[in-house]
C-alpha cells in the first residue's frame, strides 16, 4: 500500500495509475530490464516460449489491457477484458 501511494502522488493521482503500463512500474520498482510483448502481434508459440522462460528465470510477469477511455467495457479477440470502475 505505501508504495502505490508513493506510485500516485508521483503521477498525481490514484486514478492516474489506472492508465499507466505495468512495464513502467515493475521498472521503477525494481530498476530491471523490462519487455513488453503486444498479443495482437506475437504468434502464441513464441508468447508460450517467453513466459516459460520467464518463469524459468524467476522473472516477474505483469499483464494488462489498454482502455480508450474511462468506462469503456472492451473485450478483445483473445477474451481478455477492459473494465473500468467508472
Amino acid at each position: 500500500m505505501l508504495v502505490q501511494k508513493a506510485f500516485a502522488k508521483a503521477y498525481g493521482s490514484y486514478q492516474a495509475l489506472m492508465y499507466q503500463n505495468p512495464a513502467k512500474a515493475l521498472y521503477h520498482l525494481t530498476g530491471g530490464e523490462v519487455e513488453t510483448v503486444i498479443l495482437k502481434k506475437c504468434r502464441k508459440d513464441v508468447l508460450w516460449s517467453k513466459i516459460l522462460q520467464c518463469l524459468n528465470d524467476n522473472w516477474i510477469i505483469g499483464a494488462s489491457t489498454y482502455m480508450d477511455s474511462p468506462g469503456i467495457h472492451m473485450v478483445s479477440q483473445n477474451g481478455l477484458a477492459s473494465v473500468s470502475d467508472e
